[in-house]
Parts: C-alpha cells; structure tokens; sequence
C-alpha cells in the first residue's frame, strides 16, 4: 500500500546543511514545504532549486517565538488529502527506514499510525557531513527533544504543540481509545559542524530575540555566554556514542 506524507520544514540561515535535510525527507515525502523566517542567506534559494515549496513567515530579523508556534500549529491544515505530515525544524531527521521503505510501501501487516512520536537523540560532530546527515552517527539521548512531529492529518483537528514543540496536546476528531502511536528515532543535528560554528549560530539567534521570548524564557540557549557554550561542548563530547 503506498503512503503520501508531506514534510513542513522551518528555517532561518541553514545553507550549510539544508541540502542534507531536504534529501533525507524527499527520500519518503511527496512534498517538502520550506517555512522560512527571513534567511539573509540563499536558503529559499537552494531549497527551491531542489524543488522544495517557500513560504515564509514572521517579521524580518525577529525571533518570535509566537511567530514559529502559529505555523508549526497551522501550516499543515490544508493538507488533509496526505496520509502524514511531518512538521520540524531544519535540523531535526526522524528515522523513516523501519516506517517504511524507500518505495512508499507500508512493511508487511503493518498497522496504520496515527501520532509518530520521535524519540529523541542529540547528535555531535566536529565537521560538517560530505552528503549526507546519515554520516553523522555518534551523539546521546536527550528527553528534551521526544516530539510528536508526524501524524495523519485527518484524524486531528489541532495538534496544539508548546514552544518549541517539546509538547502537544492534540484533539482528534476520531474516538481517541483508537488512536494508535508508534516511535521512531528522531535526530537533532544541534552539535554539528564544530564549536565555532555552534558559537557563531547561537550569536546570531541572541542578536534576534524579541522581547517577549526574554521575557518568557524562550530561546534561553542562545543567551549562554561563551564560557558556558565551551563547557557545554565538552560535555557532550564526553558523553557521546554511535546511536544509530
């Protein structure tokens, strides 16, 4: 039986490593939208060039968090003739090969999902990949980022996901006793590409925060000094093996 899923992507300056985000969803969607914040980077361009949908979204140089939440929450609600969506951040690769294969074909006897719930790893490295984030292999388990990133849309009205999407509350327009949840790895590539580069991101994510994420505690990473990022950086290379 074959599947239709449809991958909303969000983005701000991720040219180094979006070609790898996009490759790896185009392996299993039939569409990939790229919500974008305002790159001041070619972004959009290289998005489009790979046959991606653009939208973008909030205010320009602004990190509002209200701003992420409204499209993560609605940008998939038009799309009810899709078996999945699949909504996350540009750096955030659920692990679709034990869903199904390349193919668009449901493994034998299979159940049909409705919530996908992404088990959280975070993943280090000190390069860039050459081709792929599937070189990227050795990180560590982390709580924080277990998302409910994928679901069939026809079964829920709202996905009402937190900040950050760390948490949803879905009402589902189905008797939810009958809703069945499945787990897939879900990799967030936030260590990748060295200190420098983590440094240099979250410089420009603090130059952007409106007031109200300060305010409410949101974003709170990117107000880490430098001190407290190296430190961290080496914590997490202590603590790392291969995870998939």
């Amino acid at each position: 039986m074959s599947v239709k899923i449809k991958a909303f992507i969000i983005t701000f300056n991720e040219s180094e490593t979006i070609e790898f985000t996009i490759k790896h969803y185009q392996k299993y969607c039939n569409e990939v939208h790229i919500y974008d914040n305002h790159s001041t980077d070619n972004t959009r361009e290289i998005a489009a060039s790979m046959g991606c949908i653009i939208h973008t979204f909030g205010n320009k140089g602004v990190l509002d968090d209200r701003a992420y939440l409204e499209v993560k929450n609605n940008c998939w609600k038009s799309h009810t003739d899709t078996d999945y969506v699949i909504v996350c951040d540009a750096d955030e690769i659920l692990d679709l090969e034990d869903f199904y294969n390349c193919t668009g074909v449901f493994e034998a006897n299979r159940k049909p999902e409705h919530i996908i719930r992404g088990i959280g790893y975070n993943i280090y490295s000190e390069t860039l990949p050459l081709e792929s984030w599937d070189e990227k292999r050795l990180g560590f388990r982390d709580t924080m980022y277990d998302k409910a990133l994928m679901f069939d849309p026809s079964f829920i009205t709202e996905i009402n996901y937190g900040y950050g999407a760390h948490g949803a509350r879905p009402n589902f327009n189905w008797n939810e006793s009958d809703i069945v949840i499945e787990s897939l790895n879900l990799y967030h590539m936030r260590y990748i590409g060295g200190f420098e580069r983590l440094l240099n991101r979250y410089n420009v994510y603090h130059k952007r925060m409106c007031d109200f994420n300060i305010k409410n505690g949101l974003g709170v990473q990117y107000l880490k000094s430098e001190s407290e990022l190296a430190k961290e950086w080496e914590e997490v290379k202590v603590k790392c093996v291969e995870v998939y």
